[in-house]
C-alpha cells in the first residue's frame, strides 16, 4: 500500500475523493436539466439527503472520517478535506445558482454570494442529516431541507419591478 501512498492518511484521503465523487456523480445525474435552477437546487438537497437516509453506511463513512481528522491536528492541517473534498459539490451548486441568475430567475447579487451560499447549502445538509440519523422520527428532515430552501429562495429570488408598491 505505501508503494501508492506515503502514508495512511493519504490513502484514507484518496479513498475518501473517490467515494465523494461517486456519490456525488449520482446525484447529478438525479438533476433534471430542463428544471429551472430553485427545482434543481430542491432536486439536489433531495438526493442528498436520501443518500443518507437510503443507506445508513454513507452516514457513518461521513462520521468516521470526521474522526479521523479531527482526532490529530496536524493531519488537519496537511489535508484540506472540506475544501478539497466538497469542491465538486460546491461547484455543482455554485452552477444552478449562477443559471439562476442567468435565467432571471436569482438576483444579480447571488452571483456574488453564490460561492458563501453553496457552503452554506452543503453545512445545513450535514447537519440536518446528522439531526435526522440522531432520531429519526422525531426530525422531519425533508420538511426541514423544504423550509429552509423556502425562505433561501425568498432572499436569493429576482424581485418583480414596478409593483406600484
Amino acid at each position: 500500500v505505501y508503494e501508492y501512498f506515503p502514508s495512511k492518511e493519504e490513502m484514507v484521503y484518496e479513498a475518501i475523493g473517490i467515494w465523494i465523487a461517486h456519490w456525488e456523480q449520482n446525484i447529478e445525474q438525479g438533476l433534471a436539466p430542463d428544471k429551472a435552477a430553485d427545482e434543481r437546487l430542491r432536486q439536489y438537497c433531495q438526493h442528498t439527503m436520501l443518500g443518507f437516509i437510503v443507506d445508513e453506511q454513507n452516514f457513518k463513512l461521513q462520521l468516521n472520517v470526521i474522526q479521523f481528522y479531527l482526532k490529530d491536528p496536524e493531519t488537519r492541517r496537511r489535508f484540506a478535506v472540506v475544501r478539497d473534498l466538497f469542491r465538486q459539490k460546491r461547484k455543482v451548486l455554485i452552477a444552478i445558482l449562477r443559471d439562476g441568475v442567468a435565467t432571471g430567475l436569482f438576483s444579480e447579487e447571488t452571483t456574488a454570494e453564490a460561492e458563501q451560499i453553496a457552503g452554506n447549502i452543503l453545512a445545513y445538509l450535514d447537519g440536518a442529516g446528522m439531526h435526522y440519523m440522531l432520531d429519526p422520527h422525531h426530525f422531519d428532515v425533508f420538511g426541514q431541507i423544504q423550509a429552509y430552501l423556502d425562505k433561501l429562495l425568498r432572499t436569493i429570488r429576482k424581485k418583480p419591478k414596478g409593483l406600484g408598491m
